[in-house]
């Protein structure tokens, strides 16, 4: 009979090593709503068409890993991607980085709807 526990549990390559992930959902031109974010411990701010600051209040002992995953309720037109850009900063507790969405190698914003999310995974040394 099942337990629910997985028999190999998800190990990272360091021991002192954390996973954090969360969710939010993207607002057209306007910050995301934090009321739709699942998880904590972050915010996400609008910066400008398809880009958004992620602040996540844990600093790492080395730049961390990060992926990050889109859903999306509608077709892109062209091809889409979605990229971390820029420097991931880490000062004051919290690294930060950048965020941008684009359909057809155009920054594109994501319209608000139920359907559309951007899932964000970092896995570090704290």
């Amino acid at each position: 009979m099942p337990t629910g526990l997985s028999p190999n549990p998800v190990r990272g390559p360091n021991p002192n090593g954390e996973f954090f992930a969360f969710s939010f959902a993207p607002n057209a031109g306007s910050n995301p709503l934090s009321a739709s974010n699942i998880g904590a411990g972050f915010s996400v701010t609008w910066v400008s068409a398809g880009k958004w600051l992620v602040t996540v209040n844990a600093v790492f002992g080395k730049t961390p890993v990060i992926a990050a995953f889109l859903q999306t309720n509608a077709l892109a037109t062209g091809a889409a991607d979605l990229q971390i850009v820029g420097a991931i900063t880490m000062a004051s507790g919290t690294t930060t980085f950048n965020l941008v969405y684009r359909d057809a190698a155009v920054a594109t914003n994501l319209a608000a709807n139920a359907n559309t999310r951007i899932h964000v995974m970092l896995f570090g040394a704290t």
